[in-house]
């Protein structure tokens, strides 16, 4: 849509859509690893208003909310993903320690889909405290 002001031609979008913002916001949150605080900072409200005064910014807690909603959705894809897989899931896990000894452990299934390509999905990332014994790996993972 072209419309003029005062003389000046400006072009905007006439579709806003409010969803698809917050749902672009909630992806890039997770992406660029974001604090949920990231729209109550002054210079971002002003950027998102300037491109688009329709749009309703959230706060924190929408955020959080958001960025729970799509951790759920993306763990029925997976779990659905993983029943329909037509072959053998292998199961890894990784543990390791960070340089003030801070234990992690990580769980990945390693499966071939129905493409014949090769797929790796994390399904467990958590805090590891020592022992990093067999017993201690298997009874975390249980």
């Amino acid at each position: 849509m072209i419309s003029s002001n005062n003389g000046v031609m400006a072009t905007r979008n006439p579709k806003f859509s409010q969803e698809t913002f917050q749902e672009m916001v909630t992806h890039a949150m997770v992406i660029h690893d974001l604090p949920f605080s990231f729209f109550e900072y002054e210079g971002v409200r002003n950027f998102c208003k300037y491109l688009e005064p329709e749009a309703s910014l959230v706060c924190k807690n929408t955020s959080k909310s958001d960025i729970k909603k799509l951790y759920a959705t993306q763990q029925k894809r997976l779990r659905d993903e993983l029943l329909r897989c037509p072959s053998r899931i292998c199961l890894t896990s990784d543990a390791w320690a960070s340089i003030v000894i801070d234990g992690y452990l990580s769980l990945t299934a390693h499966y071939v889909d129905s493409s014949w390509i090769l797929q790796k999905r994390i399904l467990n990332f958590s805090h590891f405290p020592p022992p990093h014994t067999g017993v201690a790996i298997a009874e975390n993972l249980g």
